[in-house]
């Protein structure tokens, strides 16, 4: 069984937010469950992917070197990757390409500091539609953007400076879907989750709506895998990529990033996801664009900067209330492309 933690992590409170669509169940006051860990605990280019199959193709860029990454090209009719861009509230948005890939714990590639949990049981999945994701986590100047919604926002007062600069924390999944509207609207975008923030307006598949929201799980470990095989989000070292078993937060994008420019996918701060789910449940199977229905919570990826490293795994799978907040959890913007 997967140890689920973040008692390190002890600042949490409830936002007074009605919840309509019967998402967010009561704050669990215990936090995060306090057996084992005591927290929540290649080839650059980014336009060749499309499957995760072991063959090596040839690399048809101008080097005519051979591409030795497991994935394929696009010869199999997957959307390259959008041109990066920067978002209004200063986020840097990174393209990502359509693909198909591995998804879970894979012996002899997530496993080194653990055995495949149950819930991680590994499966194909096939995204269809190419992306942006953010470089990094919401920084707390981005997030003080929003000055109407985040004047006087309550950051845990960790040892993270300049603040600025950290990742924001102490928000909830409801309080990142408003924020995703709010970027969408200063931007003429279409709002992807309900006026109160509470629900998704498309609960089948999020990826339909072209304004800022929080990526699916699947889209989310497949740009945290980078197209390669590494335990972690850019290394089989949690250290060179993750900031972890510590005791605060820390500037983003300081460590090593992944195959596609990533940071911190692996540590920091834990990251919410667009998906519903329940803990504990295995993956339905192999899938195309796949989104998590069943049960209240919502998915939490990426581990923090107080677990252990079993958390910083990209197969790694928590899930939280859409009402919790805590000092380990924050936000990662994706956006599909046109």
């Amino acid at each position: 069984m997967l140890i689920l933690s973040l008692a390190a992590c002890t600042l949490i409170t409830e936002h007074a937010i009605a919840v309509k669509v019967g998402m967010g169940s009561a704050l669990d006051s215990a936090g995060f469950d306090s057996g084992g860990d005591t927290s929540l605990s290649g080839d650059s280019s980014r336009d060749s992917v499309a499957d995760s199959g072991s063959d090596a193709d040839t690399d048809t860029d101008s080097d005519s070197d051979t591409d030795t990454d497991t994935d394929t090209d696009t010869d199999s009719g997957f959307a390259p990757a959008p041109t990066d861009y920067t978002a209004t509230n200063g986020s840097q948005m990174i393209g990502v390409p359509a693909g198909s890939f591995e998804m879970g714990c894979k012996t002899g590639r997530d496993d080194l500091d653990t055995v495949c949990a149950t819930e991680e049981n590994l499966h194909n999945v096939s995204l269809t539609r190419s992306l942006w994701i953010g470089e990094t986590e919401i920084t707390r100047a981005e997030w003080d953007a929003d000055t109407v919604d985040h004047a006087g926002w309550g950051y845990y007062a960790d040892a993270c400076s300049p603040t600025g600069s950290c990742p924001a924390n102490m928000l909830s999944w409801q309080d990142a879907a408003k924020y995703a509207n709010w970027l969408s609207e200063q931007e003429g975008l279409e709002d992807c989750y309900a006026v109160d923030g509470l629900a998704a307006v498309d609960e089948a598949d999020p990826s339909d709506c072209r304004g800022y929201r929080m990526p699916t799980e699947a889209e989310w470990e497949y740009a945290a895998r980078g197209a390669t095989d590494d335990e972690y989000s850019g290394s089989d070292v949690v250290g060179d990529v993750a900031w972890y078993a510590g005791s605060s937060s820390h500037v983003v994008s300081t460590k090593v990033p992944n195959a596609w420019t990533l940071y911190d996918l692996s540590g920091n701060e834990g990251e919410w996801g667009s998906d519903a789910w329940d803990g504990m449940t295995a993956y339905p199977g192999d899938a195309t664009n796949p989104v998590g229905t069943g049960g209240s919570g919502r998915v939490v990826r990426g581990g923090c900067w107080g677990d252990g490293a079993l958390n910083e795994r990209v197969a790694y799978r928590d899930d939280r209330p859409t009402t919790y907040q805590s000092n380990c959890i924050g936000l990662r913007l994706a956006r599909t492309a046109p």
